[in-house]
């Protein structure tokens, strides 16, 4: 069996090369991917915003509630 070195050589080369372009395909993909979660964050991220801000304010009312019970 013979084994010819120059065709697997120029195979290594090709596989080489498709796999870069594979390769800079799904990069190309992540980027793609952080730049659109850049722009719009994720639901859960506004989901916690908005419970954050709700529970600041049922706190704010009832500390309002509870100082004005107690000044009068």
């Amino acid at each position: 069996m013979v084994i010819d070195i120059a065709k697997v050589i120029r195979d290594v080369q090709v596989d080489k090369e498709k796999f870069a372009v594979e390769r800079m395909k799904m990069q190309a993909e992540i980027d793609e991917a952080i730049k659109k979660a850049k722009r719009h964050p994720p639901s859960s991220v506004i989901v916690a915003a908005i419970a954050c801000f709700g529970s600041i304010v049922i706190a704010l009312i009832a500390a309002v509630t509870f100082w004005l019970i107690n000044t009068v």
